[in-house]
């Protein structure tokens, strides 16, 4: 869920913890606690713009809660850890490389095989794009595997998240239904829904209801910056033989 004033919020709190690799893991903890708030509070049946002003009100000052989390994170004891780790993960790629990859290797596997299964069974596909492309968003890998248009006029983005195993950071679910927005060229925002399956490397589908089938583009943007966007050519489009 995407709250812009929330998102002010959230990177001024931050701002003021020194040691910035807590910053990502302080700004999702705070997030996620805001979100379970906001349920609350649309489950008392209060309007969203209502339930999201409260939560934000109920948070307190930015500048307090930044400088008291900054007394919790120290620089030394943050910088102990994260050698330690690095230390950590130099040895394991060192010594066991071919594991590693292996590994890796099997869990991809796994992904292609669940994708099929997850196939979207609506209506006939009109045209498929193959992608194996993606990009990083903090500690996880998104790759978007192929994108299908239906005849029911559903756009299906059939996708893989993976998070780096050797990171501290707070593990939450990166889903394409629940973050980021789409677009198509013209600036049109369509909202999705869909599933991802759990695991070190998970399995989603996004379904885009009422997605043009003339369209070129296909746009993700996925981060808290306006530029952070990824972009799938539709033009280049393969029809499905009926």
């Amino acid at each position: 869920m995407r709250v812009p004033e929330w998102e002010d919020y959230l990177k001024k709190v931050v701002s003021f913890v020194k040691f910035k690799y807590d910053r990502n893991d302080i700004y999702f903890e705070l997030l996620g606690h805001m979100e379970d708030r906001l349920e609350d509070y649309l489950s008392e049946g209060m309007e969203q713009e209502e339930a999201e002003a409260l939560v934000l009100e109920n948070m307190g000052d930015a500048e307090e809660v930044g400088r008291e989390l900054n007394k919790e994170h120290k620089p030394l004891l943050g910088w102990i850890w994260r050698i330690s780790r690095w230390v950590l993960i130099l040895t394991i790629l060192v010594n066991v490389p071919f594991v590693l990859n292996m590994g890796l290797g099997v869990l991809y596997s796994v992904g292609d095989v669940l994708l099929n299964d997850r196939e979207y069974q609506g209506s006939e596909a009109v045209y498929t794009i193959p992608v194996n492309d993606g990009w990083k968003y903090y500690d996880y890998h998104v790759t978007i595997q192929e994108v299908t248009y239906y005849e029911d006029e559903t756009m299906v983005v059939y996708y893989t998240v993976w998070s780096n195993p050797f990171s501290r950071s707070i593990k939450w679910t990166y889903s394409l239904a629940g973050f980021g927005r789409v677009f198509d060229e013209n600036g049109n925002d369509y909202p999705g829904g869909g599933g991802l399956s759990a695991g070190v490397v998970s399995i989603g589908d996004l379904r885009l209801d009422g997605f043009p089938e003339d369209a070129q583009q296909l746009i993700f943007r996925y981060g808290q910056e306006e530029g952070e966007v990824f972009t799938v050519d539709l033009s280049a489009r393969e029809e499905v033989s009926p």
